[in-house]
């Protein structure tokens, strides 16, 4: 559920995963989405198993370049050293990256990127809910509501929320996309649940 929700259309969407934040230690997390997201092929555009997006080789290396400079100082388990594979006719793909951030509040888990890219953030109810606020979609994977109920009594108008038992191996953890994107994008919450 979360890796399709970072990769699903080449993590284009305003809906896209953009951060995963984990109750209790976020490296087994980190670790995992990584080596899912590792597997995805590098495909030239038009086949029709691509996955993930292609960009001319200049535009491809500017999105690398800002993605290495906002990840200064995180922790990468994806991309670190780069994103960009060349096809070998002045275009490439963006392969996906994930990086650790120390905190909840750290500015990364706002960065958007059109491609897959994740930052996973430590999180805990005394942390609260102020790093969801610009939060267009966010889905909680819990085991118990009780700490998610406590501390997420109301939300944002403009947030689409949905919270579930279902047991993953990860334990506890939520994600969430926060936004800077178009009212169209607000106007399709629905889109961004994926399993």
């Amino acid at each position: 559920m979360i890796v399709d929700s970072i990769s699903y259309q080449g993590g284009l969407g305003c809906v896209n995963t953009t951060a995963v934040f984990v109750e209790g230690d976020p490296t087994p997390v980190a670790e995992a989405i990584a080596e899912r997201l590792a597997t995805i092929p590098s495909l030239p555009p038009d086949d029709e198993k691509a996955v993930l997006p292609g960009y001319s080789l200049e535009a491809a290396k500017t999105f690398e370049e800002y993605l290495l400079t906002k990840a200064a100082g995180t922790t990468s388990h994806l991309g670190g050293h780069g994103v960009v594979d060349e096809l070998g006719d002045g275009s490439a793909v963006l392969r996906p990256a994930v990086h650790q951030v120390d905190s909840p509040h750290a500015t990364q888990v706002n960065v958007e990127l059109g491609f897959p890219c994740v930052w996973v953030a430590p999180w805990t109810c005394e942390a609260g809910t102020s790093v969801f606020t610009d939060t267009l979609v966010l889905t909680a994977v819990t085991q118990t509501n009780s700490c998610w109920t406590t501390c997420w009594p109301t939300r944002p108008s403009r947030t689409s929320t949905s919270a579930t038992t279902r047991r993953t191996g990860w334990n506890r953890a939520c994600h969430t996309t926060p936004t800077w994107a178009s009212s169209s994008c607000a106007a399709k919450p629905s889109s961004a649940t994926s399993g």
